[in-house]
């Protein structure tokens, strides 16, 4: 016991905790202090992994905002930004909940595939064949429903007519161009993430958001239909550069009926419960232009431009973070009766919650001088670029939870809690559809990002319950 103290005095970190009891576990915690106690030059494989994801997706992130910029500044506040944003939104909601789902499902399915046979029988070759087979019909599928259904979405989510027409029309375009290849793309995405490649698959966006923002910037015409078809263009390329990146790390064999519907009984479950969670967490944004398009014509515009920013940067440090962290998580969960497990995730939400708040308080202090620079001179007057900027502090304050939720929801999934997390999504799409109900008509958009800052803290305030009560639990049965 001596030695490991010590051990954790050389590596500059105070006595471990007393709920650390065991040895080992006092261990694992001195070796979780050396890895954050680390220098740059010498960073752990999480740390290295992490700054990968976020300096490719910060780039990307950047493009996204500038592309969001672009276009609000050429089609200013009314039908065709509300229209645009509306589709746009529904596009992210169907394929956020797919693609989720589908790493949840794929990259511990591959993970096992490399770790009991290795590539040498060509096992992991077979799976990452008979997945993209199953993504390719299910793009199908999809492309089809959301074609039929554009209509009506447009109707439910809006109650202006022009703004129904556009959003309709737009997202029938991206249906056609862009959803297939988003959904190949998720699937090549997540058997990438699961041979350990970051950085393709993190800074390929960039390509489809610089080319809206180069037509958006260009053209003096710009309709949302065209954006739609440059936005699928670009995609569609980013699908076929991973499909390669596929068939060069992992390689394809042709995969036979029985193995595809064997792969598609196994990943079935899994699948589905993580895309029902996706699906409610991700429906929040919806959610929140639907009710602002309640409140007045070109309000969703307004709602969409001041939250890409707070949830882009949230997004951007939830992505880095999360994504290596999950296999972490995954392997210190088969040790949750000890501390092991425990303490790889308080080491993970620690430097976390300080990113996180420093991300916030830095956005919350420029929100408004950047909206005015960002729009000046646009089709936005000074005064709606104002309201934009305040409204961008306001939705700062959803940053915090909504990434150590993000971070936090992994763990959950490391357990195999997917109808955990399923369960507090539903919760937290209920509560968000009723205090947008009572925020909404006091405070407007406000009250519409203060509902959704709430919800997120709910949320994760939930999920960290659950995760320290079933180690307590595992830790008593022992």
């Amino acid at each position: 016991m001596p030695h490991t103290v010590d051990r954790c005095a050389a590596y500059g970190a105070r006595d471990p905790s007393p709920r650390i009891r065991s040895s080992s576990s006092r261990g694992a915690y001195c070796e979780l202090v050396r890895e954050a106690n680390s220098p740059v030059g010498s960073l752990p494989a999480l740390g290295r992994a992490s700054l990968t994801v976020a300096s490719a997706s910060g780039l990307v992130g950047v493009a996204a905002v500038l592309r969001d910029v672009v276009i609000g500044r050429r089609l200013g506040l009314g039908a065709s930004l509300d229209g645009w944003s509306l589709a746009l939104a529904v596009l992210v909601l169907v394929t956020s909940t797919f693609v989720s789902a589908v790493s949840a499902a794929l990259v511990p399915a591959m993970s096992r595939a490399a770790g009991e046979s290795g590539s040498r029988d060509g096992s992991s070759r077979r799976l990452a064949s008979e997945a993209l087979v199953i993504a390719a019909i299910a793009c199908l599928v999809v492309a089809a429903a959301a074609w039929v259904t554009a209509p009506a979405l447009a109707d439910l989510m809006s109650d202006d007519a022009d703004t129904r027409v556009v959003t309709s029309d737009t997202l029938r375009r991206l249906s056609v161009l862009a959803i297939g290849s988003l959904l190949l793309r998720g699937t090549s995405s997540a058997l990438l993430h699961a041979r350990h490649r970051f950085a393709l698959v993190a800074l390929l966006p960039l390509l489809s958001a610089s080319l809206v923002a180069g037509y958006a910037a260009v053209r003096t015409d710009v309709a949302p239909v065209g954006l739609a078809t440059i936005h699928g263009l670009g995609v569609a390329v980013e699908a076929l550069v991973l499909l390669l990146a596929v068939r060069v790390m992992i390689g394809l064999t042709r995969p036979s009926l029985g193995g595809v519907v064997r792969t598609f009984r196994a990943m079935s479950r899994p699948f589905l419960l993580a895309a029902l969670a996706a699906l409610v967490f991700g429906i929040n944004p919806v959610v929140d232009l639907w009710f602002a398009g309640w409140i007045d014509e070109g309000e969703v515009g307004r709602l969409a431009l001041a939250a890409r920013i707070p949830l882009a940067g949230g997004g951007l440090v939830a992505a880095a973070i999360a994504t290596p962290a999950f296999p972490r998580f995954a392997d210190a969960a088969g040790d949750v009766a000890s501390d092991r497990f425990s303490a790889t995730v308080r080491s993970v939400l620690r430097p976390t919650f300080k990113i996180a708040i420093g991300l916030a308080l830095g956005i919350a202090l420029v929100s408004l001088p950047l909206a005015m620079v960002l729009f000046a001179g646009s089709e936005l007057d000074a005064s709606a670029a104002r309201s934009v900027g305040l409204l961008q502090v306001t939705y700062s304050f959803t940053i915090v939870p909504y990434v150590l939720g993000a971070v936090t929801a992994r763990a959950l999934h490391a357990l195999d809690q997917q109808q955990l997390v399923l369960r507090f999504g539903i919760a937290g799409c209920v509560a968000n559809i009723a205090l947008d109900a009572v925020l909404a008509p006091l405070l407007g958009l406000h009250g519409i990002a203060a509902a959704t800052a709430l919800v997120y803290a709910a949320t994760f305030s939930l999920m960290w319950r659950s995760l320290r009560d079933g180690g307590s639990a595992a830790r008593a049965r022992t």
